[in-house]
């Protein structure tokens, strides 16, 4: 039945038999413009890339809900699937990127590390961040080494406290104690001694 409206002007020409001119000729125009734009619409559709069901996915991202080390299984959208990662683990809560298929599994790697908003509207590409793991400063724009935990993004100094912090994420986010404040302060000295990015703890 669709098909029918693109026949619209040919069933609009027995207005001419109904109407005099003067009346039918306004009205049959009004059909072409309307059928024009239709058609228009009609040839911009038919120009889209088709994207259904997997394809789909490509590209987008997805929530780890059961650790994939290295396989796991992830949420997207409201769905729940398999997901695979190659040389690499995600903890639940993590965001990652869906880059294709294997079988009925999702193969997912790491986000794109994006430049810290502040820095992109100031221009101040200094900002920095603790790395969880040893307390060194860490540039956000410049760094990298990026893990996601409950919604938070973490930057760390090298990629040895990035896996370390992947396996036990709530070991390095529990309140410090006197020994690890004692630490904190001796990454401070550090920074002191050897600059803002010091050398690489791992």
């Amino acid at each position: 039945m669709c098909h029918l409206i693109l026949f619209t002007p040919v069933f609009a020409l027995p207005v001419f038999w109904f109407f005099p001119l003067n009346t039918a000729l306004p009205i049959y125009i009004s059909i072409l413009a309307i059928s024009g734009f239709l058609y228009f619409k009609v040839f911009q559709a038919m120009r889209l890339e088709v994207l259904t069901g997997q394809e789909a996915m490509l590209g987008k991202e997805g929530l780890v809900i059961e650790d994939i080390a290295p396989e796991g299984k992830i949420q997207y959208a409201s769905e729940i699937w398999d997901a695979m990662a190659e040389g690499k683990r995600f903890i639940k809560g993590e965001k990652v990127k869906i880059s294709g298929f294997q079988g009925l599994s999702l193969l997912v790697e790491e986000r794109p590390v994006e430049q810290d908003t502040l820095g992109k509207r100031t221009g101040n590409t200094q900002a920095t961040s603790p790395d969880p793991v040893c307390g060194m400063k860490v540039s956000k724009a410049s760094s990298n080494l990026v893990a996601t935990h409950k919604g938070t993004r973490y930057y760390f100094c090298a990629a040895g406290c990035q896996t370390a912090f992947r396996k036990d994420p709530d070991k390095y986010l529990k309140p410090k104690g006197p020994f690890s404040r004692l630490l904190a302060r001796l990454a401070k000295a550090n920074e002191k001694a050897f600059g803002r990015t010091g050398p690489s703890c791992h």
